[in-house]
């Protein structure tokens, strides 16, 4: 990351004072790689393609579905691998402050970015399918709103935004964080979730987790996918991903270890894996993280 990275102002933007603009970007020859900051909050919904997502010391797989959430004090960069697009949703600060959004920007994961809290890695969402749909028509909605300046069109933008941030608190609760089990109901979806959470790297079968539950594995399987928008193998899965992603970010184990600590016997099968659910060979993920710390 370089030491003065450049500094967008959502001035540059904006046609009036209201303080949202949506932007599309991407494109086969989209490969933007530069480092910025901003003063405004911005949120980037790929809708489809892939890419790489440098936000500070942490390194994103871009894919479609995936919900970025940068404050004022994020610097990033992103890069085109794929026929990458993009919705760009850029707010001013003032937003946190407007009797629209006022409680919207303090729901769960949203308040730490909007209000600037510890919020650890809690950058990236990556949306079930039923609220990577919704939140898809809301960017649309928001663009055309922008584009065709229709009666009330701001007043628009902003029921539909509002919709947007609720829909991706939601999904945050749901599966987004590692302490969301916190905003789960109880039920024995959350208890699979804290399961899977705490045993992620033994052998996890879903007709052993519907006993655990004490349901049959049929509705076990049909109530999970629809509480989170994925199947209890496919939940199963991104979650261990998630925590490869990390160890090759740290970069103390060698392949063999992180396929074993993640719950893959098989390194080969954890390659394939990895590299359907991120784009990138784990090999590949490492050497990007080992670049981005020198």
């Amino acid at each position: 990351m370089p030491r003065t990275p450049q500094q967008l102002t959502l001035a540059t933007y904006l046609q009036d004072e209201f303080p949202i603009c949506i932007k599309l970007a991407g494109g086969h020859n989209y490969h933007q790689h530069h480092w910025h900051s901003h003063d405004f909050f911005e949120f980037v919904f790929v809708s489809h393609g892939s890419g790489t997502h440098y936000i500070g010391e942490h390194i994103y797989p871009m894919l479609q579905g995936d919900f970025y959430l940068m404050n004022m004090q994020d610097v990033h960069s992103y890069v085109c691998e794929d026929n990458l697009g993009i919705f760009n949703i850029l707010m001013g600060e003032k937003i946190t402050e407007h009797p629209v959004m006022h409680d919207v920007v303090r729901l769960p994961g949203l308040r730490e970015c909007f209000l600037q809290l510890e919020r650890g890695d809690v950058h990236k969402i990556h949306l079930a399918p039923r609220h990577e749909r919704l939140v898809r028509t809301l960017c649309q909605r928001m663009y055309d709103e922008q584009e065709q300046q229709d009666l009330a069109w701001k007043s628009a933008m902003l029921n539909a935004l509002s919709e947007l941030l609720l829909c991706i608190s939601r999904a945050w609760a749901m599966y987004g964080a590692n302490d969301a089990l916190e905003h789960l109901a109880p039920g024995p979806v959350a208890k699979a979730i804290a399961i899977i959470y705490k045993e992620y790297e033994n052998d996890l079968r879903v007709s052993d987790l519907a006993d655990r539950v004490h349901l049959s594995s049929n509705y076990f399987g049909e109530l999970f996918k629809n509480t989170t928008g994925l199947s209890v193998q496919n939940y199963i899965n991104k979650h261990r991903i998630d925590r490869a992603r990390m160890f090759l970010e740290d970069g103390t184990k060698n392949m063999t270890e992180i396929a074993q600590a993640v719950g893959y016997e098989d390194p080969n099968y954890f390659a394939r894996m990895f590299k359907r659910m991120c784009g990138v060979t784990p090999r590949d993920y490492r050497k990007r993280a080992e670049l981005q710390r020198v």
